[in-house]
């Protein structure tokens, strides 16, 4: 049976992280465990700003393991917050062993990394009436909240990608995740005009500025960070069945969050305090006007604004059907990652009517035979294809959601 492990990483008393990872998931409150969500936009009616993985973490404090640093029993010896956190999940972390396995039932399985986080320390509470701590955990990411962006490595002309790779490349953020030069593709790489707006901003700051002007994001993989355009990938990592498909194995447990895209489109860009303007007619025509207002003072020139506005209202401008796809969690899924596609097959399901039969063509007589009744309307053709943009992982029932935006 697939289950989950939950490690710690804390500080020695120096205030460096120690070698080993505890193992606490005997400590964890399983029915109180949240859902790991992963999301490239901050909502669902918003682009341009990602948003960290989070979810909560209760634990058992009646032996006091979890206490506040450097109290009595505690594991924590130089502070709490920012401890690392690790889950894995398995398909069978007891065996199988030889000798014992059974044929057909047995089942191997490795131990995979499926997050890696940070404790977040200042909402954790507890309640003395059953010795219960709980804490949020936040991705590896959030730490660039905690990091001043270095302004006294910018200067005038620098390009947006040299921005992002001088703030990304210190200390405290490549002691978690890993930084390359060759890892940074924006599909917009401007030189800036001004960089003067930079200073005493944060690395999140910077990147949620630099990321919508430049029409890129950010996700982690394999704890690396990797900033790209939002094309999505060249090839189909995964298919995905439903229950009257012909091709594949149902492995769809539910389809659900279904839009028609509307909530994301947006027709008509603007540049504050200026007369600059990129729309699209037949879009703006067809379901109205969708205003989305830029206001930065990176870009002075009016050439690299309307470079910015353009490829906004290009991405935005009609809107693409989203919806979100449920499957039992398996190793494929270590294989996918934002922006890659993939393929549903979801025919309608056809039941028989009145008559208890269903029409066969070519044998059924016109007149006397009835067309079947149809489950739901939603059809997918297994031709049309979908990029990720939220990843979101339910550790209670071993299964995963997939936020799809059709290509």
């Amino acid at each position: 049976m697939s289950s989950f492990r939950i490690y710690l990483k804390p500080f020695d008393e120096l205030g460096a992280y120690v070698s080993d990872w505890v193992d606490i998931t005997q400590d964890v409150i399983s029915t109180k465990l949240g859902n790991l969500a992963r999301q490239i936009d901050a909502n669902t009616f918003d682009v341009g700003v990602f948003k960290f993985n989070n979810f909560s973490l209760s634990v058992r404090n009646d032996h006091g393991l979890f206490g506040v640093a450097d109290s009595l029993r505690s594991i924590f010896n130089f502070k709490r917050s920012d401890t690392q956190v690790r889950i894995t999940w398995s398909l069978n972390f007891d065996g199988p062993f030889c000798g014992t396995a059974i044929c057909n039932i047995a089942t191997l399985g490795e131990e995979i990394d499926i997050f890696q986080g940070l404790l977040n320390d200042l909402s954790a509470q507890t309640d003395t009436r059953n010795q219960q701590l709980t804490f949020q955990v936040l991705g590896l990411e959030s730490i660039f909240t905690k990091v001043k962006a270095p302004f006294s490595a910018f200067s005038d002309g620098i390009l947006f990608s040299q921005v992002l790779f001088a703030c990304l490349n210190q200390s405290a953020i490549t002691e978690l995740l890993g930084v390359s030069v060759s890892n940074i593709n924006l599909d917009n790489d401007l030189a800036i005009d001004d960089v003067s707006s930079l200073e005493n901003k944060t690395v999140k700051e910077v990147l949620d500025t630099i990321l919508l002007l430049s029409n890129s994001v950010l996700t982690i993989k394999n704890q690396t960070v990797i900033i790209s355009s939002r094309a999505p990938s060249s090839i189909v990592v995964k298919e995905f069945f439903g229950q009257a498909s012909n091709i594949g194995i149902e492995n769809i447990i539910s389809i659900t969050q279904i839009r028609t895209g509307i909530n994301k489109t947006f027709n008509f860009w603007t540049w504050r305090d200026t007369t600059l303007l990129r729309s699209d007619t037949l879009s703006t025509q067809q379901f109205g006007v969708f205003k989305k207002e830029i206001d930065s003072e990176l870009l002075t020139f009016d050439s690299q604004r309307l470079t910015v506005l353009e490829a906004l209202r290009d991405e935005f401008s009609f809107p693409k059907q989203e919806l979100t796809l449920n499957t039992p969690l398996d190793y494929d899924f270590f294989n996918i990652n934002f922006l890659d596609k993939v393929r549903i097959d979801y025919p309608v399901i056809a039941t028989p009517s009145d008559t208890n039969d269903l029409p066969i063509y070519g044998s059924s007589v016109y007149g006397a035979s009835v067309y079947p009744d149809t489950v739901f309307t939603l059809v997918i053709d297994p031709s049309d294809e979908f990029k990720i943009l939220g990843i979101t992982i339910n550790l209670r029932s071993s299964s995963y959601s997939l936020q799809l935006r059709r290509v």
